[in-house]
């Protein structure tokens, strides 16, 4: 594993981390678990309990059916997701495993579509492909209705080569239910590449 590590290569990354929080201080300064308190309460997203075979985390977001955008604005929800990843990243076995990213577009709607901006898009995209502090080893959407077109053809001009290969779309391959997430997903194997 300690090939993989880079002194460089992760200060250069340290650095752009801290240019997006100062560029964008709505997402980055002053955010603490306590001020997005509401995405986790609504448990949008949650990491499970198990890894994957290399150690990797493992995310679930939840991006149809348990987010009510009247609740937990999209802005709320990134700012969380964005804590989460650094309270990940001060695992040692997370540092070196990374992080694999299933999104549940189950029950996603026009009410969930019309939440994503072409700006909001862009920013998005820049943080996780220029500045979130975690190795991401994969991207996967499931459960996809026919609307996440729509959304992802906001998203697809931003995706840079890399994103583009770590993005993986099960379609409608994998129908998982995520009404208990923990129990669900704890005995379940992701064929995940190391």
């Amino acid at each position: 594993m300690l090939e993989r590590f880079h002194p460089q290569t992760a200060f250069k990354m340290m650095r752009r981390f801290y240019k997006f929080k100062v560029k964008h201080p709505k997402y980055g300064i002053n955010i603490t678990p306590h001020s997005v308190r509401q995405v986790f309460d609504t448990e949008v997203f949650c990491f499970l309990p198990t890894r994957t075979a290399s150690g990797a985390r493992i995310m679930i977001i939840n991006c149809g059916t348990k987010w009510n955008p009247k609740e937990v604005k999209i802005e709320d929800m990134f700012r969380g997701i964005m804590v989460a990843i650094e309270i990940a990243m001060l695992e040692p076995k997370t540092q070196l495993g990374g992080v694999h990213v299933i999104i549940d577009l189950s029950g996603l709607s026009l009410v969930h579509v019309y939440q994503f901006s072409p700006h909001i898009a862009k920013l998005i995209i820049d943080w996780v492909q220029e500045c979130a502090p975690v190795r991401l080893k994969g991207i996967h959407l499931i459960n996809q209705p026919y609307i996440f077109n729509l959304l992802f053809q906001m998203f697809r001009p931003f995706l840079g080569e890399k994103l583009k290969k770590c993005v993986s779309q099960f379609y409608y391959f994998f129908k998982l239910k995520l009404r208990n997430t923990t129990s669900c997903y704890s005995c379940w194997q992701i064929p995940f590449p190391n």
